[in-house]
């Protein structure tokens, strides 16, 4: 199965008459430069900020483009990215493949399977409602 890898080309060939075997191989390399691509972390980061302004206010998976609080590639082959998103909802299926499709468009790796590893802002309710943290009460017994 290739769903993972978005939409593949197409390339019609024939062994007998060898038809096709140029733009076969042609294919294959643009394939191989793609499996290694590395972005850096600014381009992604950027590419992410264009499509959220894009995608804004549409609703449905759009809303998941706000959540990014920051992405970086953490390997090639296959290309993987790790998100930190906001919030501790976590992302359904659908979502996943919206944001692996919103990388493969704005990155120019389609045809290529993407990893997502994706990590979320968990804090309990309890601990954002508790006041000032060990730290501050350390430092204002120090200034005393």
């Amino acid at each position: 199965r290739f769903v993972a890898a978005g939409r593949l080309p197409v390339i019609s060939l024939s062994a007998l008459e060898g038809r096709g075997t140029d733009e076969l191989m042609e294919a294959v390399v643009e394939a191989y430069d793609k499996w290694n691509k590395s972005v850096s972390s600014y381009k992604l980061r950027t590419s992410l900020a264009k499509h959220s302004l894009r995608f804004y206010g549409t609703g449905g998976s759009a809303h998941l483009l706000q959540r990014i609080k920051w992405a970086v590639q953490v390997k090639a082959r296959p290309p993987t990215f790790a998100l930190l998103l906001r919030g501790s909802d976590e992302v359904d299926e659908g979502g996943q493949r919206f944001l692996a499709n919103v990388l493969r468009q704005s990155l120019g790796l389609e045809g290529v399977p993407l990893r997502l590893y994706l990590r979320y802002n968990k804090r309990p309710k309890q601990q954002q409602q508790q006041g000032p943290s060990r730290a501050r009460r350390r430092n204002s017994k120090a200034r005393r």
